[in-house]
């Protein structure tokens, strides 16, 4: 008889987070090259699934690579960088859809910023 196997036993999970986010990357890009506003509710969301994806998994990623007090911090870390990060995107979003004018320059800084992050 097969043994049944987790995804989780034959691959790296912080490489399945990585690449979720990655993809969520590229349909990033993807709608911001294809302005027209439908395509814009489609894209968002795919970006909406992909972040659902790696959101419900991360926690207990976190929790086994975390042991004692720095799971703790590591978790209350990534809980508080949700909304911080949601706030600041409304923020900055706002302020640059103020500077240039126009609101998808306002979503596509977004991307911009996702890119520098290492």
């Amino acid at each position: 008889m097969q043994e049944k196997h987790n995804i989780g036993d034959r691959s790296s999970g912080k490489g399945n987070i990585y690449e979720n986010a990655v993809q969520q990357r590229k349909e990033e890009e993807k709608r911001d090259k294809e302005m027209k506003f439908w395509l814009f509710l489609l894209f968002r969301g795919i970006v909406g699934i992909g972040e659902a994806s790696y959101v419900t998994v991360a926690p207990t990623m976190i929790a086994d690579m975390s042991t004692g007090r720095n799971r703790s911090r590591m978790l209350m870390l990534f809980y508080f960088a949700i909304p911080f990060g949601s706030g600041l995107g409304f923020i900055v979003g706002s302020r640059v859809a103020a500077i240039t004018g126009r609101w998808e320059w306002g979503v596509r800084v977004s991307v911009i910023l996702g890119e520098l992050n290492p």
